[in-house]
C-alpha cells in the first residue's frame, strides 16, 4: 500500500488522532481510516505508519499491509519506548529515547542524562529493536537541516554522538571534546549469529558493535567569552555557540521560504530581525 496520513481532531478537547488513506482511493471523507491512539506527530513511509502518542511521547508503529496492524515496537522489544522524535524510511525507524523519560540508562555510562539512538528494522513478519548504545544528539551544525536530527538511508542509520555525552573517546584522540559521526548497519546487525536459545528482541543486543565512527569536528566556541560549548545555552542568555564549520550570518537581498528553501549552495534561509526569511551566506 502507499499512503498518506493526517492528525486532525478526535473530538476530545485538543486531541488529535492518525488517520490514514491509500492515496490511489482518491481519499474521500469515507475513505480515511483511524490508526492508533492520540497522537502529536506522524509519519508514513510505504504501508508503514510511525506517531509519537500524546501526552505519553511514546512511539508506535504499525505496517498497514499486515493483518490486524500489529504495534511494531512492542512486538519486537515486549515493552513501549519513549522518543524524542523519530525518523522514518523505507527500511528502518530510528528514535531518540531520553534516559530520564524511559527511566533506564540506556549506554551503560552510569547515568540516566542521555538520548540514546534505537532502531527498529521494519522486516516483514520479523520487526527487531536495537539499542545502539550510543549517545545521539540532533545535528548541532549550521549545515544541518534541522527537520532531520539523523539520516536514515537503506539499511544505515547515520548519527552524531557528543564524546561527553557517551563518556569516552570514540574517534581516537585522547579526549571527550569532540562531535564524532557515526554510522549503525542494521543489516550486518540483523545478520549476526545468534547463540543459544536468544528471541529475536535479545538478538537485538550487541548492537554497538555495529556502529562505526566515520568524522568527527571539535567542540565550538561561545561568541562572547570563547569558552567552550555545544550547544547555545551552554552560553547562557546573550551569546550563541558557533560550531564547525561555522554559521551563516550575513544576509543576502534573495526572499527565500524556510520551508521550501531555493538558497545556492552554501547558503542558508534565515529569518532576520526585521523577520523577512533572505539567504544567508
Amino acid at each position: 500500500s502507499e499512503l498518506i496520513a493526517a492528525l486532525a481532531p478526535s473530538g476530545a478537547g485538543d486531541e488529535t488522532s492518525v488517520y490514514v488513506c491509500e492515496w490511489q482511493l482518491g481519499c474521500s471523507a469515507a475513505d480515511w481510516i483511524p490508526v492508533g491512539p492520540p497522537a502529536s506527530f506522524v509519519g508514513v513511509a510505504g504501508s508503514v505508519v510511525a506517531l509519537l502518542t500524546s501526552p505519553e511521547g511514546e512511539i508506535q508503529v504499525f505496517d498497514l499491509d499486515e493483518p490486524g496492524y500489529p504495534e511494531l515496537i512492542e512486538q519486537a522489544s515486549g515493552e513501549a519506548w519513549k522518543a524524542e522524535e523519530f525518523v522514518l524510511g523505507q527500511r528502518l525507524v530510528a528514535f531518540r529515547t531520553a534516559e530520564a523519560e524511559q527511566g533506564e540508562d540506556l549506554n551503560g555510562d552510569g547515568d540516566p542524562e542521555d538520548a540514546v539512538l534505537q532502531v527498529l528494522d521494519l522486516d516483514p513478519g520479523s520487526p527487531r529493536l536495537f539499542n545502539t548504545e550510543q549517545a545521539v544528539t540532533p545535528c548541532p551544525l549550521e549545515a544541518c537541516d534541522p527537520r532531520v536530527p539523523y539520516r536514515v538511508a537503506g539499511d544505515t542509520v547515520t548519527f552524531i554522538t557528543a564524546e561527553v555525552e557517551q563518556g569516552r573517546d570514540l574517534n581516537g584522540d585522547d579526549d571527550v571534546a569532540d562531535f564524532v559521526k557515526q554510522v549503525f548497519n542494521v543489516r550486518e546487525a540483523a545478520e549476526a549469529p545468534v547463540s543459544g536459545f536468544a528471541t529475536a528482541a535479545l538478538a537485538s543486543e550487541g548492537a554497538a558493535e555495529y556502529v562505526e565512527a566515520i568524522a568527527s569536528a571539535s567542540k565550538g566556541i561561545c561568541s562572547d567569552s570563547g569558552a567552550a560549548c555545544y550547544r547555545n545555552e551552554d552560553c547562557g542568555s546573550h551569546a550563541r555557540c558557533f560550531l564547525p564549520p561555522g554559521t551563516c550570518v550575513l544576509p543576502t537581498s534573495t526572499s527565500c521560504d524556510p520551508e521550501n528553501p531555493v538558497c545556492d549552495e552554501g547558503y542558508s534561509c534565515l529569518v532576520t530581525d526585521s523577520g523577512t526569511p533572505v539567504c544567508h551566506e
